[in-house]
């Protein structure tokens, strides 16, 4: 008798931020050799931290910015010299880590359902 067990479930599509890890977000932009784009993500990284997802924050900033990002070739620079800074995404749309909120004194931004 042979006892097949499978586990998880199969994914069967690709991941919409496959590969955006912060350190390759950050490669990306050097790329560019735009100091205010690395600026820009830098205040990103640090605005996402009272967010209850702070990956999501700055993957939406990123894909944003580099709407292309997927077809991006592998050598950028000099590419884009003069690239837009585009807006930041509206902080109060996302969902802020309560405990984070509630011990900087900031109790107006926490929702109680």
């Amino acid at each position: 008798m042979v006892t097949v067990v499978k586990s998880g479930r199969k994914v069967d599509y690709s991941m919409y931020n496959k590969r955006l890890s912060y350190k390759n977000i950050e490669e990306h932009i050097k790329a560019y050799g735009n100091n205010d784009l690395l600026e820009r993500f830098e205040s990103v990284k640090e605005l996402s931290k009272p967010l209850a997802s702070p990956y999501k924050y700055v993957c939406d900033w990123f894909n944003a910015q580099f709407p292309d990002y997927d077809n991006a070739i592998s050598s950028v620079k000099n590419v884009y010299s003069d690239i837009e800074l585009v807006d930041l995404p509206d902080i109060d749309d996302y969902d802020k880590k309560i405990a984070t909120l509630l011990k900087k004194g900031l109790h107006n931004y926490v929702r109680y359902n």
